[in-house]
């Protein structure tokens, strides 16, 4: 499906789509009012979103979202939501609206073949690509370090932090259990960039969902420690995932990018700004009303 204007409506339905089916995989579902309230099973927390049932119509009101705060904090699950602004633009001001911190990322969506065919050249002297095994502890341990760090220094800047820090990142075995398995059943795929002489200095996965009408895959966690930026790693990273996810049968990639710097990267290969990706959290004095 390719991605272009006129075809804009269609694809935000799509990723839509797609953003109500991933978290299921790892979580169970709670419907609260025309809110769908993900409570993660494994070590990560999800989210609330607009239900795939609600009207296309459907006006969100601060009541509405002080209602699922409040489940998220009986819960003990942090108080989140994410949705697509384009298709929900009342969310994005009735969660400014109880106090909550809004962020807004753009939204680029591809065709998987169209990127794989751009990137297909793509290569580096020193760096190779590989898709990581569920048995390879070692590879998940190194790429949850990297994207800790990447996230932690986020943005395209180049400093000293990198190899060293990644050393001290503290292991998690219930997090690299869980990867694992998720690998292993095929609910996520992960690529390291290995450099011949530093190891693992660059990450990324991709979650597919294929069936029900949907064939997409988002692109999340694509970080490089900040020693080694302005390489083309990520580029590298973006190629290898696109290519397998291609393999796989997956026809859309997705991702919300940190900001406009770093958008401009995935636009070079391929990616269209399609809209706008919305996400809502208390910020560090917020508290929102009962």
């Amino acid at each position: 499906m390719p991605v272009c204007q006129g075809s804009r409506v269609t694809t935000l339905a799509m990723l839509d789509s797609y953003l109500d089916a991933v978290p299921r995989s790892a979580a169970h579902v709670l419907e609260v009012g025309p809110f769908t309230v993900f409570v993660g099973d494994g070590p990560y927390p999800y989210y609330a979103r607009p239900s795939k049932g609600r009207a296309s119509s459907h006006h969100f009101l601060p009541e509405q979202v002080r209602a699922v705060a409040k489940l998220q904090r009986d819960l003990g699950i942090p108080v989140a939501f994410e949705w697509i602004h384009d298709l929900d633009p009342s969310l994005t001001a009735a969660c400014a609206d109880v106090g909550l911190d809004v962020v807004q990322r753009p939204l680029l969506a591809a065709s998987s073949a169209d990127v794989a065919h751009r990137t297909i050249q793509l290569r580096h002297p020193s760096v190779l690509i590989q898709i990581v095994e569920a048995h390879d502890v070692t590879r998940i341990r190194e790429q949850r370090s990297v994207a800790h760090i990447g996230f932690r220094h986020g943005g395209t800047a180049v400093s000293d932090v990198g190899v060293w820090e990644r050393s001290l990142f503290p292991t998690d075995p219930v997090a690299e259990a869980w990867t694992a398995l998720r690998i292993e059943n095929g609910l996520s795929v992960v690529a390291v960039a290995v450099d011949e002489a530093n190891g693992v200095v660059g990450v990324g996965s991709m979650q597919p969902v294929l069936g029900n009408g949907v064939s997409a895959g988002e692109l999340t966690g694509i970080a490089v420690l900040p020693s080694h930026r302005r390489r083309g790693i990520a580029s590298l990273l973006t190629a290898a995932l696109m290519t397998h996810g291609a393999s796989l049968g997956v026809e859309m990639l997705l991702l919300s990018a940190q900001g406009d710097e770093v958008a401009r990267i995935y636009e070079r290969v391929g990616f269209v700004r399609v809209g706008t990706f919305g996400e809502a959290a208390p910020g560090t004095t917020t508290s929102v009303a009962d």
